[in-house]
């Protein structure tokens, strides 16, 4: 992602794509604390989903973030991704074990979301 205003570089979003089950794709996100707050992960995100099931027809997207990452959680709350696990100490992050949350969404339940604006 790159701020319209001063071209600067504040954050990227991404997807994998499951290779033993190409109908599944994992998604991330990172963005700059500066440029938090302000709708550009929301923005990014959406039109990574609507690629990927309108354009790449997969099936299901999940997401899994830090457990203590309010923000994260609050944006996939935000796009309607459904909370599906919340698993103790499954990664190894900057030195310690964390909580992670993992959110899903089927291709069904995207298409059929009202239209956001």
């Amino acid at each position: 992602m790159v701020e319209a205003a001063t071209g600067a570089h504040i954050g990227d979003v991404a997807a994998g794509v499951d290779a033993d089950d190409p109908r599944l794709a994992t998604i991330g996100v990172t963005l700059a604390t500066s440029a938090q707050g302000q709708g550009y992960a929301s923005e990014a995100v959406t039109w990574l989903l609507d690629y990927l099931f309108r354009d790449r027809q997969k099936h299901r997207v999940t997401a899994d973030c830090d457990a203590r990452n309010s923000k994260v959680i609050a944006l996939l709350d935000h796009l309607r991704m459904r909370r599906e696990a919340h698993h103790l100490q499954s990664a190894w992050w900057k030195g310690e074990w964390v909580d992670e949350c993992v959110y899903a969404i089927l291709a069904r339940e995207w298409l059929k979301r009202p239209a956001t604006g």
